[in-house]
């Protein structure tokens, strides 16, 4: 399993997830072992290369999780079953990062990729494209 990128729960201690080439995987740290859950794709669906992640920072969404794929997609996670999917860019989806703003009262959600976008969005349950 190549892990490319990894990340941090902002909102369970012990939880990290990992991404990379055709997974992504939901890991809790207890002491010394990590236990290991694996995302899945859903009924006739597949998990591109994945090349970001990060965790919403929203407690309202606290098990909330994007990807980037190499497919130029972002994968919105619930737990280890993808949520939703977005079209973002025209290659690889090689950065995204999540911040909490209580002034608009939602999460801001950078991406960029290998087509030389950066996007914004908000999320609230669902992205939507600010500029």
């Amino acid at each position: 399993m190549k892990i490319v990128h990894l990340a941090w729960s902002p909102n369970v201690e012990e939880l990290f997830a990992t991404a990379g080439k055709d997974h992504v995987a939901m890991c809790t740290l207890s002491g010394n072992s990590v236990t290991v859950k694996k995302g899945k794709a859903g009924k006739g669906g597949s998990i591109e290369s994945q090349c970001s992640a990060a965790w919403v920072n929203n407690p309202a969404h606290k098990n909330a999780l994007l990807t980037g794929g190499s497919d130029g997609k972002i994968y919105h996670w619930t737990g280890d079953q993808i949520t939703k999917l977005y079209e973002n860019n025209k290659g690889s989806v090689h950065s995204i990062s999540c911040r909490n703003d209580p002034k608009i009262g939602a999460e801001i959600v950078l991406v960029g990729g290998n087509d030389k976008t950066l996007t914004v969005y908000r999320f609230d349950g669902k992205l939507t494209a600010v500029w």
